[in-house]
């Protein structure tokens, strides 16, 4: 399976407005994170364009990637819960180069014309570069 970036953007952007820390009462200023559940991101409006088994895939590899902190729980060769627990700070980094939409559909653009494969350290680099040609 391939990795959809434009999901990938889609759930860090969706994960970004979801997760949060919450105080623990009767603590004296504990925290406690508020955490996602993949069922709960089928639902997420941005998302809905994509079918499950996309966003589910699409969770794993930014797992893989070290860009959200989350739960894999998985038997038998199956997903069966995943639980996002934070975006990482290296996923904050990714997220904030690309988070503009100008930025992403150029990046998309001249990926596509010049007929460019991604990653995500290439879409890093190349919305960073993108960004300070505009400085």
């Amino acid at each position: 399976m391939k990795i959809d970036y434009s999901c990938a953007r889609d759930v860090l952007l969706t994960l970004e407005e979801c997760l949060a820390l919450e105080e623990l009462p009767g603590t004296n200023g504990g925290f406690q994170y508020n955490c996602v559940e993949l069922s709960d991101l089928y639902e997420a409006e941005k998302l809905k364009k994509y079918d499950r088994m996309v966003v589910a895939y699409t969770l794993m590899m930014l797992h893989e990637a070290e860009y959200i902190d989350a739960n894999v729980i998985d038997a038998d060769n199956a997903i069966l819960r995943i639980r996002c627990n934070d975006i990482t700070y290296e996923g904050h980094k990714f997220l904030d180069s690309v988070r503009s939409e100008t930025v992403w559909k150029e990046l998309l653009k001249k990926g596509a014309k010049a007929g460019l494969s991604f990653t995500f350290e290439i879409l890093k680099e190349a919305a960073a570069a993108y960004i300070s040609s505009k400085l």
